[in-house]
Parts: structure tokens; C-alpha cells; sequence
């Protein structure tokens, strides 16, 4: 009986040492993720300042301004304005949010997400888009990792819905939250908004290498051969939490391990005294 009640103590405590050593690993991981970026790292320009939007070096023909209403439709909330001009065009990020993405894909819960309006679509001077008497566009977004002058990776997220601008049938301003997130069975995350496609045929093994080091991001506005397009764009967000629900996070996962522990060690509590009273009888 005497036996049989230490070994249960040094059972417990055994239990409760290694819980609370998987719960200060779990913590102390998590806070080492966040730290590599502060976050949510947003851009919504109603301080009046583009951030370092400007067009892509490869695209530049853009005519920017800041103007309002924004999403909101607050006369006060302020949208970066942008029009395609003749030749390439394309809008680049500012680099506030540039750099190591690898943590926050790491929590389960890390997304890109920005409001996206197609405000003139430029037709009906193209009539291949505009054969309904407005152009489709999705507002996609991609991500570049460059690596030297000749070599860069990156991928764009595809949404799985199209915008025209208001004399069309899906006018305003969008939402998008593209997911930040681990390759998962070989595919890139996506949810209810798109799907991450690689770009320039990289295999999805490189999308974790790209995470290690975004430099630009890329909006589109030249959806057509018209140089006539406008978009507006705001409440660019690189944030930690959008959870899908499916995927616990460390926390999360620290509570469930933490639970089962506990539950174990009590199970274990129950059975080695029931084993005592029946020798002791």
C-alpha cells in the first residue's frame, strides 16, 4: 500500500514537470515567431502619405493620387488612386512589411488582406474583355522573393471571383484575405477567398523559401489594352489573425497537449488507487 502511494506521487510529479516544460517550450517558440515582425503591419494612407506605393520598376506607366471615400465611404478615410497609362503598368507595395513572413505562416493563422476596387475598366475600346460592355478583373496580389538580378521566386494569389468596375455586375470595393501559411501535403494554402499559385513554373517546395524573404508585392491594373484602367486600393494588411478554424495554433496546441496530459495523469491517479485499496483488502 506504502509502495504503491509514493509511486503514485512520483508519477504525478513527473506528469506535472513535463507539462509545464511543454507548455514554457510552447510559449517561448511562439513568442520567437512573433518577434521577427510586428504585427498586424497595415497601410491604409488616412495619415495622407502613399507609404512607398508607387509603380513596379518592369511597369512603371501609373498615374497615382490619394483620394476619398475609401471602403468605409467615411469622407475621411483615404484610398491610394491609380491609373494605367500607355505601355506595362503595375502598382508596387511600399517595404514596410517586406522581409521574413516564415513565423507568421507558422502560426496558422497569417494573412495578406487589402480592399481592391476596379473603378473604370477602360471599355469599350478593347472589345476582347468587354464583350458584355465591361471588363472582368481579379484582384489578385503576388509576393516576390529577389534573390539576385536574374533570378527572383514568387507566386500570386488567384481569387476565385471576378470584379468589374460600378457599370458591371460585381462593382465596389472588394475584401481579400490571402492565407499565410505552411505548404501543406505538397499544396499551397488557400481558403474561401483563392489559392497561392507559384509563379514562372517554381515548384510549390519554394514557396517557404520565398516566405524567408517577400521584397515586393504586386497589385494588377491593366487588365486591359486600353490605357484607361483605374483602381483603388487600401487596408493593406499583414496580420495574425485570421484563423481558419481547422488549424490550432501553438497556443492551441499547448492547451490541447496540456489537457491530455492532465486527463492521463488523473486516469492514472484513479487506477493506481483502485489497485491499492484491493491489495490493502
Amino acid at each position: 500500500m506504502q509502495r504503491d502511494s509514493s509511486s503514485c506521487r512520483r508519477y504525478r510529479g513527473l506528469y506535472i514537470i513535463i507539462a509545464a516544460l511543454m507548455l514554457i517550450g510552447l510559449w517561448g517558440s511562439s513568442q520567437m515567431a512573433m518577434a521577427q515582425i510586428t504585427l498586424p503591419c497595415c497601410t491604409d494612407f488616412d495619415d495622407n502619405d502613399q507609404h512607398g506605393y508607387t509603380y513596379c520598376p518592369f511597369a512603371p506607366n501609373v498615374q497615382f493620387d490619394l483620394r476619398t471615400p475609401g471602403p468605409s465611404g467615411d469622407p475621411s478615410d483615404i484610398y491610394l488612386w491609380a491609373k494605367d497609362l500607355a505601355n506595362a503598368s503595375a502598382i508596387c507595395a511600399g517595404h514596410d512589411c517586406d522581409g521574413d513572413w516564415t513565423a507568421l505562416a507558422a502560426t496558422g493563422c497569417g494573412a495578406l488582406c487589402y480592399d481592391y476596387r476596379f473603378l473604370e475598366d477602360g471599355c469599350p475600346a478593347d472589345p476582347v474583355p468587354c464583350s458584355l460592355g465591361y471588363a472582368f478583373i481579379k484582384p489578385s496580389v503576388t509576393i516576390w522573393r529577389l534573390i539576385s538580378p536574374t533570378d527572383s521566386i514568387g507566386a500570386t494569389f488567384v481569387p476565385n471571383f471576378y470584379i468589374t468596375d460600378d457599370d458591371g455586375t460585381n462593382g465596389g470595393w472588394h475584401h481579400i484575405c490571402a492565407p499565410i501559411a505552411p505548404v501543406m501535403a505538397g499544396q499551397l494554402p488557400g481558403n474561401t477567398y483563392g489559392q497561392w499559385q507559384m509563379r514562372d513554373g517554381r515548384p510549390n517546395s519554394d514557396w517557404d523559401l520565398l516566405l524567408q524573404d517577400v521584397g515586393r508585392m504586386v497589385f494588377p491594373i491593366d487588365p486591359t489594352a486600353n490605357p484607361a484602367e483605374e483602381v483603388g486600393l487600401d487596408n493593406i494588411c499583414l496580420r495574425d489573425d485570421e484563423c481558419p478554424g481547422i488549424i490550432p495554433t501553438l497556443t492551441e496546441w499547448g492547451l490541447i497537449i496540456f489537457g491530455a496530459l492532465l486527463l492521463g495523469w488523473m486516469a492514472y491517479v484513479v487506477v493506481r488507487r483502485r489497485r491499492g485499496v484491493t491489495v490493502g483488502i
